[in-house]
């Protein structure tokens, strides 16, 4: 059993994220909570910097309408918490009063202290806890306090922004114990909504592993004083938002009222294996006006080879899966063949004893969806659903060597999927048992976490193409990555093949792979 304590202040906002965090520890049987760690530092005095750009913040949030991450009241008054034992730990008390309130908690005999306040910890002895204290940082140094969680990354045009778990040391060190990747949003107050929830999946990841710290000591860095913005990074930081905004306002006009069409995706058809194949030479279908294109899968059955594909309606923002038979490099007539009043993308497409079933993505509707085929290529009924309540997108269905199924899906925080791979091994499609990975999620990292089309076999290889969604750009490139391990206790893959703008210069995005014996067919946005 795992003797915990948690380290707050009260003096701050109650995220969500803590919420969540607390509940799930509740949960554990593997982990006991003695003590809340009520901790305060002393406060500096706001700058004018620091003032101008907490206005700048509130100023996008209602402009984007983000969702706030804070909850009401305070965290020590959480029901969690409540018949758990506090401690008072004031920085601006006398030393005699601190030096007892620290003995105080060594009565305890903590396991383990985790950091609630995501800010470096630099006046509080590592030895309270056998395992030490775990704490969060939010992106690149200086800015490694969830206030201005990735802004630097954002000044700097980072590919990604880092969030560390660390394990913090005497004299002012730490010990990085594992990291994610994080996308780079434009919007500091939208940056900072998602790395502030999403550093709590990381967290809980571990202590849901019940990590033993001390065998992952890899990699040791001091720790810097968390300082706010400075005049030069608040100016930069004002031009890159205005103008991002202007130009995102322009095109929104322009799409809606002049019928233009910017990032738009179109198919691409080639023969071969991608890897071994000048994708420059691939056919392009181009998609009508008022629509893109994405998300392609191949069928193959007697009568012909299908194609099904995401159909986005760029005026109502909705899309749905059409079809269309392939002959050659020539497509036929486009057909609707699945449509709702939710977004629908990613159709999936797979046979399971005898019967062809689509996973397409409807998390929209807040659940994941299978349907069976009754009439390919345009007929089908709703098989089964899983996940009630849960948005999952672009599920993939895998049967490895041994004859074991897996879902492969992508979750995430406030509808976000570029983060997090989750896998469940399942016994069919029937979805009658769903049994999750001990390590989920297993990937964490927005350059290749999400999926982008069915795992393929290549030689005595199997290949899952991955999503790589750096420098803040949907679709930036696509990954090809060759499964090493997969069980439900490990999971490991490598990536062997990338396409980006840098080596495709075709391309100004891509996100989207389906290789099949003979042929692929991918999304792209490129020049034509």
């Amino acid at each position: 059993m795992m003797r915990l304590g948690i380290l707050v202040d009260e003096r701050q906002a109650y995220f969500k994220w803590q919420y969540r965090l607390l509940q799930e520890i509740s949960q554990y049987e593997h982990i006991a909570l003695q003590v809340v760690i009520n901790h305060h530092t002393l406060e500096h005095l706001k700058s004018m910097v620091d003032l101008i750009m907490m206005l700048q913040e509130w100023i996008e949030s209602q402009m984007l309408a983000i969702k706030t991450n804070h909850l009401v009241g305070k965290i020590t008054d959480s029901k969690n918490l409540k018949t758990i034992p506090h401690i008072k730990l004031d920085q601006r008390d006398s030393p005699p009063i601190l030096d007892a309130a620290i003995a105080r908690i060594r009565t305890f005999e903590l396991d383990l202290i985790v950091d609630f306040t995501c800010r470096p910890i630099r006046d509080l002895p590592s030895t309270l806890a056998k395992r030490g204290i775990w704490s969060i940082q939010h992106g690149t140094s200086p800015y490694q306090i969830s206030k201005w969680a990735g802004l630097l990354d954002m000044i700097n045009r980072q590919p990604i922004t880092p969030i560390k778990l660390i394990e913090v040391e005497p004299a002012g060190r730490a010990n990085l114990i594992d990291e994610s990747f994080h996308f780079v949003h434009w919007s500091l107050a939208q940056n900072k909504t998602q790395l502030i929830e999403q550093a709590s999946i990381l967290l809980d990841k571990h202590l849901r592993r019940e990590t033993n710290a001390a065998s992952q000591r890899a990699i040791a860095f001091p720790l810097e004083r968390a300082i706010g913005p400075s005049f030069t990074h608040m100016i930069h930081y004002l031009i890159y938002f205005y103008r991002s905004l202007a130009a995102k306002a322009y095109r929104k006009v322009a799409t809606k009222y002049w019928g233009k069409r910017y990032r738009c995706w179109s198919l691409l058809v080639g023969k071969g294996a991608l890897v071994s194949t000048d994708p420059h030479t691939a056919q392009s279908i181009i998609p009508p006006p008022g629509e893109f294109w994405a998300d392609p899968f191949l069928f193959e059955d007697a009568k012909g080879v299908y194609l099904f594909f995401e159909n986005f309606n760029l005026q109502n923002k909705i899309g749905k899966i059409s079809c269309t038979e392939v002959k050659g490099s020539v497509i036929g007539e486009v057909q609707d063949v699945l449509v709702k009043d939710f977004h629908l993308s990613y159709p999936f497409l797979c046979v399971e004893d005898g019967s062809i079933f689509m996973i397409p993505e409807t998390s929209a509707n807040r659940r994941l969806e299978i349907y069976r085929c009754v009439e390919m290529p345009n007929r089908w009924e709703l098989f089964t659903t899983a996940f009630e309540g849960e948005p999952i997108a672009d599920a993939s269905y895998f049967e490895d060597d041994a004859g074991k199924r897996w879902l492969f899906v992508n979750k995430g925080v406030d509808d976000f999927f570029n983060d997090q791979l989750h896998i469940y091994q399942i016994d069919s499609l029937s979805l009658k048992t769903i049994t999750p990975h001990r390590q989920n999620p297993v990937i964490i990292d927005a350059r290749r976490a999400r999926n982008a089309g069915p795992i393929f076999r290549s030689g005595s290889q199997f290949i899952r193409p991955s999503q790589n969604n750096s420098y803040g750009t949907y679709g930036y490139g696509l990954n090809l990555n060759v499964i090493k391990k997969l069980s439900l206790d490990h999971y490991e893959e490598e990536v062997v093949h990338k396409v980006t703008p840098e080596s495709h210069i075709r391309f100004k995005s891509c996100h989207h792979l389906h290789q099949t014996k003979d042929r692929f067919v991918m999304d792209a946005i490129t020049d034509d």
